[in-house]
């Protein structure tokens, strides 16, 4: 039979034609499924390996009886697992994956973490001093009838130095206030006109001719021995003359701040000694610094004190206080009902002892034993270098506590 022709000229396929094409395709087809039956490798859907997950290991840490110094690695030692504990290995698990539709946060909510940020960024009592120079400045603002304009001009932040020199404040007090300016200035307005040269000048002017002092005295062995003997006095009970014994022991022997070991204004409980910061032992004692005047972010200290003869040894005088501290987790040093050594109460013992034995205290605060301390390893014949490690110093300013 002959093949017609389409419109377009193309010949078209018979009857006969399809059955035969529709039969070779169905051939093919039982072709590959039996190669596909004999060799999965050929499968025209092929199964994907499963590839195993591995959970990386979390190492478990044992707390310890007391806080232990970490270790420092020195160049050239070579690196074991005990010194630097597991690492876990490459992988898909090695850092967490950001979600792909994080949750919204209302803007209310992120103003007032921006907030809460910035105000942790200054210790409570940087925060403090900043309050008190901001309100020293406005204050004169008013009564010299200068507007009270922000970022101010430079003419109100010169007269402002110029009036507390003439009032008698210490240059550290001046440089406090314009710091706190500098600050709140930065804060709103990302200017600074505190640094500007004449204000530098006038402070630095103000520290030539208006430097005072330190009338602070120093508390000595000598004292240290008289007042810690008229503690039985001073003291209602043996737990409270304890107590007194060994934090002005400690104060003395550790050049110890009064912030570090008791409750203060702008100090927190967290911050001072606790009871897990000590370990004794028969010659000596460590304790841990938890935080201090030059580490704000808590990274922490640790001293050794060592034994010595008499009233004022640190060893002894803790041992008596353990043995009847109340039985209490927290701050090392605490009244009997659990209630934290705050500064006040250091103090005023301290006036009281001091007054009992003779001596004048007006010239005393709790500052005077990390003085008395400084004054003593000078008179021993210390180095500069000891003396500056003995107190945390990071600068020459241990030679204004040498008396």
């Amino acid at each position: 039979m002959p093949k017609t022709k389409s419109k377009r000229g193309a010949p078209r396929s018979t009857t006969s034609d399809q059955s035969q094409h529709a039969q070779a395709v169905q051939t093919g087809r039982n072709r590959r499924t039996r190669r596909s039956n004999a060799d999965p490798s050929v499968a025209h859907d092929r199964v994907q390996p499963q590839i195993p997950v591995v959970q990386p290991q979390i190492p478990v840490f044992q707390p310890k009886d007391h806080f232990q110094p970490p270790q420092r690695v020195q160049p050239g030692v070579e690196l074991t697992p005990s010194t630097v504990g597991l690492v876990q290995e490459p992988g898909t698990y090695s850092r967490p994956q950001p979600s792909a539709n994080p949750s919204f946060v209302p803007e209310a909510a992120l103003s007032s973490e921006i907030s809460r940020l910035l105000h942790s960024s200054l210790s409570a009592n940087t925060n403090q001093a900043y309050m008190v120079g901001i309100q020293a400045f406005n204050h004169f603002r008013s009564i010299q009838g200068l507007p009270n304009t922000w970022p101010p001009p430079d003419a109100h932040i010169n007269t402002f130095i110029a009036h507390l020199s003439i009032h008698g404040y210490k240059q550290s007090t001046a440089k406090a206030y314009i710091s706190a300016i500098s600050f709140y200035c930065k804060l709103h307005w990302n200017a600074d006109p505190t640094k500007h040269f004449i204000v530098q000048k006038l402070l630095q002017g103000m520290k030539r001719t208006n430097s005072i002092s330190d009338a602070r005295l120093p508390i000595t062995l000598g004292i240290l021995e008289l007042i810690i003997n008229k503690l039985q006095v001073v003291c209602s009970s043996t737990n409270e003359t304890l107590l007194f014994k060994a934090s002005f022991s400690l104060a003395f022997n550790a050049l110890l701040r009064i912030g570090e070991f008791a409750l203060s204004k702008g100090n927190s409980v967290d911050r001072v000694l606790h009871t897990g910061d000590i370990s004794l032992h028969t010659n000596y004692l460590t304790i841990h610094i938890r935080y201090s005047k030059t580490d704000q972010l808590g990274r922490g200290t640790t001293l050794t004190v060592h034994k010595m003869t008499g009233t004022t040894c640190p060893i002894q005088a803790m041992h008596d206080y353990i043995e009847v501290r109340a039985p209490k987790a927290g701050p090392l040093f605490c009244h009997y009902s659990g209630q934290p050594l705050t500064r006040f109460q250091f103090t005023s013992v301290l006036s009281r002892s001091l007054n009992l034995a003779g001596i004048d205290s007006r010239h005393f605060k709790s500052h005077s034993f990390r003085i008395g301390a400084a004054t003593t390893l000078a008179q021993q014949g210390m180095s500069a270098e000891v003396i500056q490690a003995a107190g945390r110093w990071r600068s020459v300013a241990y030679q204004s506590y040498i008396r």
